[in-house]
């Protein structure tokens, strides 16, 4: 359960089906926006990937809650490259 202030960092590997498509992306608390969303322009090669990497300081009440990296596609499809995703949460106060 958080006490206090938490500090979250995500960060994805991924890739369009269109060249220089813009993409933007988010971090989300309980369904809930946290931060700013970030634009991102991917590579204009074919098959070209990014890694897109975001974080955060939220100040949730105590409790549990659920974090979540979200998506938007520009004009193409989006899919992370694998499994190379990851989003971490840490606690800053001491339990």
């Amino acid at each position: 359960a958080v006490t206090g202030p938490v500090m979250v960092h995500a960060n994805v590997s991924v890739k369009s089906t269109v060249l220089s498509d813009t993409v933007s992306f988010a971090i989300y608390r309980d369904g809930k926006l946290i931060g700013n969303h970030l634009t991102q322009t991917l590579p204009g090669t074919a098959s070209g990937t990014a890694i897109v990497q975001l974080s955060a300081i939220d100040s949730p009440p105590s409790g549990n809650h659920v974090y979540a990296l979200y998506w938007s596609p520009g004009t193409g499809t989006l899919v992370a490259n694998s499994n190379q995703r990851n989003l971490y949460t840490i606690n800053l106060v001491p339990q």
